[in-house]
């Protein structure tokens, strides 16, 4: 990725967590769901911030199930969230 990329990026893993803890990943968009999965949604500025963002999770003994990226060419948008 070149400085113009950033990722959207999907995560869903097992758990619950507070809307708060958007913060603590990132900016994240935290979704959970009534089966008692998580969705992380929203932009990163690379793939560097994806990994710390796996390493929390895992770090929470949480069960990642899918993790979807797709790169987007273009500057990260201001404030860098729920895009």
């Amino acid at each position: 990725m070149d400085g113009n990329d950033y990722l959207r990026c999907t995560i869903e893993f097992s758990g619950f967590l507070p809307r708060e803890w958007d913060q603590w990943f990132d900016s994240l968009e935290v979704k959970n769901l009534p089966d008692g999965h998580i969705y992380l949604q929203g932009v990163l500025p690379d793939q560097s911030i994806l990994l710390g963002i796996l390493a929390k999770i895992g770090n929470l003994g949480m069960e990642i199930y899918t993790l979807k990226c797709q790169r987007v060419q273009g500057r990260f948008p201001p404030g860098g969230s729920h895009v």
